[in-house]
């Protein structure tokens, strides 16, 4: 997220009187006004609107790239004050822990969502509806005479056996998106930016890198281009190797000690901020990594969905093909349903009971049907009542 300069930054009492209409342009134009607002909300100041607002799809990833942002800067600030003996310490402290409260809510969301989104809906048909299940089954079963005639129709329609794209190795998601953008199927125009960032020595990338980590409100939209995925990254983790011995990292976990006050209090004040200010680097170095992280997912989840589209003919061929199989054996897909109807949502029901047809009843059902389509004793499937 982006933005431009701002007037005098808006207090949390002031976001929390104001509606989310005025708010939400607010936070697509200043990200730090998001950050406030992340607070407010987190201390139970906003109103019922701007928590719903914060939570929704649209804002959802960037409330919880706000609430990784607030977390940071108030462990930091719970340090200094600490070390400072400042008085507005228990008040910061119980902001941050409202913070991190709600970033569990934030996260367990996103995570929600995320698995939600990753499953299309034409997946979630082909797992939990009963007809689709039986065509797929009964398609299996019928192997040879399946192919056959999906070669035929794919001749007449003019198409290659396959779609674009398939049977790709791909080693992982950066790959998927890479190669998605490259063959168009990713709208991801490819600025001078991106060209200038892939010039620069390793230790002038480096830098550029640490400048987004300092900066909320001008990020540099060229890193978060598909082509630039790995890099940033990969500087990142450099970043952070760098940070781990000033910022006092565990480096059995590679997560920030806690701090010993007593060793700090006889060190020289300009050593003890310097830790302090590398601890506060290091958590807006992790912060990216969750945003690299969100923004991967999201950048796969496009792919796949345009590979999807781009794969329909093939798509349509093959429910033909299923169709077909089905209509020359009539009473074999019958037996099929039959055997699937007990899953239903309810008695008859073309939709599957997603808590009673797992995937171990699924992978169990599919391989005693399989057993009956060979041998025959699918017909007593239909004489059963």
């Amino acid at each position: 997220m982006t933005g431009t300069n701002r007037r005098q930054p808006l207090s949390l009492a002031q976001v929390a009187r104001m509606p989310s209409w005025d708010l939400k342009p607010l936070w697509q134009a200043d990200f730090h006004v998001l950050v406030t607002t992340a607070i407010a909300d987190a201390e139970g100041r906003t109103r019922p609107s701007v928590a719903a607002g914060l939570r929704s799809s649209e804002w959802c990833e960037d409330w919880l790239d706000a609430l990784n942002c607030a977390a940071g800067d108030l462990e930091t600030a719970v340090e200094r004050m600490t070390y400072t003996h400042d008085p507005r310490l228990d008040v910061t402290d119980h902001r941050l822990r409202c913070v991190r409260a709600a970033l569990c809510e934030a996260r367990t969301l996103h995570k929600r969502r995320h698995q939600y989104l990753t499953v299309t809906e034409l997946e979630r048909r082909r797992q939990y509806r009963a007809d689709l299940v039986a065509l797929r089954w009964l398609r299996n079963h019928h192997r040879e005479e399946a192919n056959t005639l999906r070669r035929t129709l794919l001749a007449q329609a003019g198409l290659p056996a396959h779609p674009p794209g398939w049977g790709n190795d791909v080693a992982d998601g950066v790959e998927v998106i890479e190669q998605a953008a490259e063959n168009g199927l990713l709208h991801a125009p490819r600025p001078p930016a991106v060209d200038d960032l892939l010039d620069l020595s390793d230790r002038a990338f480096r830098a550029r890198v640490s400048d987004d980590v300092c900066t909320q409100n001008q990020r540099i939209t060229a890193l978060r281009h598909p082509a630039m995925l790995n890099d940033w990254m990969a500087a990142l983790q450099e970043l952070a190797d760098k940070t781990t011995p000033t910022a006092r990292v565990d480096d059995r976990n590679l997560m920030l000690a806690p701090l010993d006050y007593h060793e700090l209090s006889v060190m020289a004040a300009p050593d003890v901020y310097r830790i302090i200010r590398a601890r506060r680097f290091y958590r807006g170095v992790e912060q990216r990594m969750a945003e690299w992280r969100h923004l991967v997912q999201r950048l796969i989840r496009d792919a796949q969905a345009a590979e999807q589209r781009a794969a329909q003919p093939w798509s349509d061929i093959e429910q033909r093909v299923r169709q077909h199989i089905a209509e020359r054996h009539p009473r074999q897909y019958a037996a099929v349903r039959r055997a699937l109807a007990p899953f239903g949502t309810y008695p008859g029901a073309a939709d599957l009971d997603p808590d009673r047809f797992t995937r171990k009843v699924r992978g169990e059902l599919k391989h005693m049907l399989m057993t009956a389509l060979d041998d025959g004793t699918w017909k007593q499937l239909l004489l059963e009542t």
